[in-house]
């Protein structure tokens, strides 16, 4: 998958939006001070047409879809086939699941009434064997990258097992003074968003499968708390596999 430095995806979206049965919304207005939402659209085409390969975004105002843009293209003729960027094409997002999943986590905590200064153990699967200093672990450490976490590979994922194992392995106080990109801060967030929306492993895993059941679990919670309600509708934790979209530099210039 090519790689690229000014590729702008703005919002994702993964099924098709209409424009009928919406409120348009001219402008939304506090007292004198009044936002533009047609001259808001415009300008944040303005700011991403002709300033990367391909580009698709859409503006929301009340819950209700104000407009969508798109243009380029999400494989260009050095990739065949050549596909023109729009709403509808799916997009690997990558680390952006951070951000929305850090919602996710702050919708949860404020559900159960507890700040971010928590500890995590409290929602971990209660037959993982807590390793060394992962009680002093909390929700803002997480979603800081101040875990203590230390992994060979930053960029790869993690399965349930290979999660419990760094949970077993523990954590040196040493390494929670600096903040280390890692994603397993993330990656442990499909586990614990679970367990903070009452996951249990008796009677919600029927598959006795543990690492599906609490996927499911995380996907379905976002799906219907955090996407949904942005209108996203048909999101999935998978890559595309069929002419997937590509990330390339900018300009492009012809470069494979």
């Amino acid at each position: 998958m090519k790689k690229s430095l000014k590729v702008i995806l703005l919002f994702l979206l993964i099924t098709t939006f209409l424009l009928s049965g919406c409120k348009k919304i001219d402008e939304l207005c506090n007292g004198d001070d009044c936002f533009s939402i047609d001259l808001f659209i415009a300008n944040l085409e303005d700011e991403v047409a002709n300033k990367c390969v391909g580009y698709a975004f859409a503006v929301f105002a009340e819950g209700d879809l104000q407009g969508v843009r798109s243009g380029g293209f999400s494989r260009t003729s050095a990739d065949l086939p050549e596909l023109k960027f729009a709403p509808t094409k799916r997009v690997t997002v990558a680390s952006v699941s951070k951000t929305i999943t850090a919602i996710g986590v702050l919708q949860l905590l404020e559900k159960n009434s507890l700040s971010i200064t928590a500890k995590i153990y409290h929602q971990l699967p209660s037959d993982w064997s807590l390793g060394s200093n992962i009680k002093t672990i909390s929700y803002e450490d997480l979603l800081t990258h101040f875990s203590g976490f230390r992994t060979p590979d930053k960029r790869v994922g993690f399965d349930y097992s290979e999660l419990e194992s760094y949970v077993s392995a523990g954590i040196e106080l040493e390494d929670k003074k600096d903040d280390v990109y890692e994603n397993i801060n993330f990656t442990l967030f499909r586990i614990i968003i679970p367990y903070l929306d009452g996951f249990d492993p008796l009677t919600d895993n029927p598959g006795n499968d543990i690492g599906k059941a609490t996927s499911d679990a995380y996907i379905d919670y976002m799906m219907t708390n955090v996407l949904n309600p942005a209108g996203i509708m048909f999101a999935d934790c998978q890559a595309e596999e069929i002419d997937p979209t590509l990330y390339y530099p900018f300009p492009h210039n012809g470069a494979v």
